[in-house]
C-alpha cells in the first residue's frame, strides 16, 4: 500500500482511500436533482395523502435542484472560500431586493430560488471541506 501513487497527482499514498480526496481529482457535477426526484415521485404516488403545502414545498425544492444543476453546468464545480461564497450570496440577495422593489413577482421568485441554490452550494462546499479534514 505504501508504494502506491495517486493516479491524479502522482503523490505517494499511505492508504488507497486517499486518492478519493485528492485535490486534483476531477469532479463531475452532482445533480442535486437526484435527491429531489424520489420526493417528487412520492408526491405523485401519494398525492391524496399529502397536504397542498407539502406538495408546494416539493415543487420549490425541485426548482432549487434544477437551479443548482444549472449553476454547476454553467460554472463547473467550484470550491470557493467562505468570503467568496458570501459575495455571491449577497449579490443574489441584492437581486432579490431589486426585483421586490420593482414589483416583478415572477423575477422575485426566480431570484429567491437562486438565493436558495447558492445557499445549498455553500453547504455542499462546507460538507466537502469537512469531509477532507
Amino acid at each position: 500500500m505504501a508504494g502506491q501513487r495517486c493516479k491524479y497527482c502522482g503523490e505517494h499514498m499511505a492508504n488507497a482511500w486517499e486518492e478519493d480526496f485528492c485535490l486534483k481529482k476531477p469532479e463531475k457535477p452532482l445533480p442535486f436533482l437526484q435527491f429531489v426526484k424520489p420526493l417528487i415521485a412520492f408526491k405523485k404516488e401519494k398525492a391524496d395523502d399529502l397536504l397542498l403545502n407539502h406538495g408546494q414545498a416539493l415543487d420549490i425544492l425541485h426548482a432549487i435542484a434544477k437551479e443548482r444543476t444549472r449553476q454547476d453546468n454553467k460554472w463547473g464545480i467550484q470550491r470557493l472560500e467562505d468570503s467568496q461564497m458570501m459575495l455571491v450570496l449577497v449579490e443574489e440577495v441584492g437581486e432579490v431586493a431589486k426585483a421586490s422593489l420593482e414589483g416583478y413577482q415572477l423575477r422575485l421568485r426566480e431570484e429567491l430560488i437562486q438565493v436558495a441554490a447558492v445557499a445549498v452550494k455553500w453547504v455542499e462546499t462546507l460538507d466537502w471541506r469537512m469531509k477532507r479534514t
